[in-house]
């Protein structure tokens, strides 16, 4: 057991220091968490955006965590201490870097703005390359286990290669029969290894070849053995093999503990870290939205986000700011006195300094902030002794996702976005008629989103990427134009579809009935502004008429009742077809 004052973790101490990792997992009361990444978001598709369907953003998410690496993982418990009567918390701050293994050599995306902040807030780049502990997934696991290096055919070796290999053999053979001590092989990169061993195993019996130095200085070294020898020797390189895998599987073993313990799992904006840790030391994430929940509360059944609570409970704490910093400092004062938290003797690394975007002071605030926050809202005082009823809440296994006004919910079912508040505008331009008369296929049907995009400004804001010439001025002007025209409804935010084209959404609900009233039905206007629902339901109507054609051109000899479903589907396109014309007539 090893105890160290920062619990600053990296591959020099974490096989010492695993041991209290999993006694402080096991005797706490709930577990605080927090990651940093070397990067959040894969292009500007894959910007989080409040139109997202809940669909959509997992695959933003999804796409996020197999593109970037978590770099440090922090990891806070809190323990409550009945003679003090206060929490007590135990903090590890895991430095995270992935290591070349039997074959497997991982390739990450790093975001520069991402790095650039890390950096600022003196991130320690060396200790996570030099330091960082290595894993394997439980897949990458099972790979390395029935690992067998290939070597290379003879006829691909290079000429020096090649000379090198028939050196070697020839200076077998003449010490197998002279010497007596073991021979040691000059260093060689290690597909020549993997050929020398191969061919030297086959020609021999009574040779054990073993793989001795580090990274470039390795070679092989040749023993002269019997039976008994070589079997020992074989049992040796065994044990060996397994220790290798066991350091491989590294920062796993604390995702193990975690899931094993099933204590409830605390964090700020908790869902990227749940779903890049899930993927990064665990399994590769689910394809959908729901495989990934059910999945992740098998790994993590409690889960608690202090992001969706500070939100969800805005009025009555009445707190204005909410990130993770300023939480803190607004629930450290007087009037926030319950419950009292200390640092564990000998995790005092935060007790007087602040180390902010440092994973494991990230971890202790959030843990800080949901005591804080919880015996706040549900009015408890200092006499209390703490329960798992203090888990038994609204806002269990709710996590907040940003830029949506709903939750994204573990358990039971999913709250679903209410667009009653969205419009489809169409700004009616003679070049671009073909434009305007629909809604992009793969939006409508929850695909990937098209190329145009709005930027971060939360205001209405035209994306600058565009295909065609001077479309960015148009794009600008423009989306004056819908400030202009949405002015009397209040704030908006829209998300550009194409140059002529776009989604408005009302930021005040109350207006809805307004924008009915005056824009939907003004012939005057220079926009086309349609109901997002009913544009989206006409242009999936379009696409299964259109794969209904598709079925019917490959089968010709269609029953009746395909016949019967293909003029249903027209009636119904018709008559949303009839409705534009009608309006575009009036015009």
């Amino acid at each position: 057991s090893c105890q160290v004052d920062s619990m600053e973790v990296t591959y020099k101490n974490f096989k010492n220091v695993l041991d209290n990792v999993r006694s402080a997992i096991d005797s706490s009361f709930f577990i605080a968490i927090d990651a940093e990444f070397t990067g959040v978001e894969n292009g500007k598709n894959f910007q989080a955006h409040l139109l997202d369907t809940v669909e959509e953003r997992y695959h933003k998410i999804r796409r996020s965590g197999q593109s970037f690496l978590i770099n440090q993982f922090g990891l806070s418990t809190f323990h409550w201490d009945k003679s003090e009567k206060c929490f007590k918390a135990q903090t590890f701050n895991f430095y995270i870097f992935p290591k070349p293994f039997r074959g497997l050599d991982v390739r990450f995306l790093c975001q520069a703005s991402s790095l650039h902040f890390l950096a600022q807030n003196q991130f320690d780049f060396n200790k996570f390359i030099y330091e960082g502990i290595p894993y394997l997934t439980r897949k990458e696991e099972k790979r390395c286990r029935n690992f067998v290096p290939t070597p290379p055919d003879i006829i691909h070796l290079d000429p020096s290669d090649r000379q090198f290999f028939e050196d070697t053999l020839f200076k077998v053979d003449q010490w197998i029969n002279q010497a007596e001590g073991p021979l040691r092989l000059p260093p060689c990169s290690g597909p020549l290894r993997n050929l020398i061993v191969s061919e030297l195993s086959n020609k021999y019996d009574n040779l054990f070849i073993a793989i001795e130095g580090e990274s470039d200085g390795k070679c092989c070294v040749v023993y002269k053995v019997t039976s008994e020898e070589r079997k020992h020797k074989e049992e040796i390189q065994e044990t060996r093999h397994k220790e290798a895998l066991e350091n491989a599987i590294g920062f796993r073993r604390v995702i193990e503990m975690l899931r094993d313990s099933a204590k409830p799992i605390i964090g700020y904006n908790l869902l990227l870290s749940l779903a890049n840790s899930y993927n990064q030391f665990y399994e590769p994430l689910p394809e959908s939205s729901d495989e990934f929940k059910v999945a992740l509360l098998r790994v993590f059944p409690i889960v608690f986000d202090i992001k969706y609570i500070a939100q969800a409970c805005t009025q009555q704490l009445d707190f204005t700011l909410t990130r993770l910093t300023e939480l803190y400092n607004q629930l450290k004062t007087e009037e926030f006195q319950h419950p009292r938290i200390e640092h564990q003797e000998g995790y005092d690394r935060y007790r007087d300094k602040q180390y902010p975007h440092e994973a494991g002071y990230d971890a202790f605030l959030s843990g800080f902030v949901f005591l804080k926050l919880i015996y706040h809202l549900e009015g408890i005082d200092e006499k209390w002794e703490p329960t798992t009823t203090l888990f038994d809440n609204e806002h269990r296994n709710k996590l907040y996702l940003h830029q949506s006004e709903t939750p994204f919910s573990l358990g039971g079912l999913q709250e679903t976005h209410d667009l009653s508040n969205v419009f489809y505008v169409c700004i009616k331009d003679q070049n671009n008629e073909n434009e305007h008369n629909e809604m992009p296929p793969q939006h409508a049907q929850g695909g990937e989103e098209p190329v145009v995009d709005n930027n971060e400004d939360p205001l209405l804001s035209p994306a600058p990427q565009t295909t065609r010439r001077n479309s960015r001025a148009s794009l600008e002007s423009r989306g004056n134009e819908l400030q202009t025209l949405f002015a009397p409804f209040g704030w908006i935010q829209a998300k550009w579809l194409s140059n002529s084209s776009a989604l408005v959404m009302l930021l005040d609900r109350n207006q809805v009935q307004r924008v009915h009233k005056l824009l939907i039905d003004n012939p005057q206007s220079r926009y086309q502004v349609v109901p997002y629902d009913q544009m989206r339901a006409w242009a999936n109507q379009k696409a299964e008429l259109k794969a209904l054609e598709e079925t019917e051109a490959k089968h010709p000899r269609s029953s009746i009742w395909k016949i019967a479903l293909s003029f249903g589907l027209g009636l119904v396109v018709g008559s949303s077809l009839l409705w534009f014309i009608s309006r575009r007539v009036r015009l």
